[in-house]
């Protein structure tokens, strides 16, 4: 999957990130979310994450707006966005 424009790269501990990029893979386009760590010649890919085809990037946006409106609900998270 070279050549994939990252999007984002949120901190997921002090070693790794999970990267969201736009890409391709065997020729399909894909929206990957993969956790990257930190190796001797810099970042690499875990196995860890998974990629998605392009239409299916809007359920997956009101499934993580529905975690965190549920991580409010519980108080995981504060009402307001960080």
């Amino acid at each position: 999957m070279s050549g994939d424009v990252i999007i984002a790269e949120i901190e997921k501990n002090a070693r790794d990130v999970l990267r969201v990029t736009l890409g391709q893979y065997r020729g399909y386009d894909i929206v990957g979310c993969r956790v990257w760590a930190q190796g001797d010649d810099g970042p690499v890919p875990t196995r860890a994450g998974f990629a998605i085809q392009p239409n299916k990037l809007d359920a997956l946006i009101e499934a993580l707006q529905m975690a965190r409106a549920e991580g409010v609900a519980i108080g995981w998270l504060p009402d307001v966005p960080a």
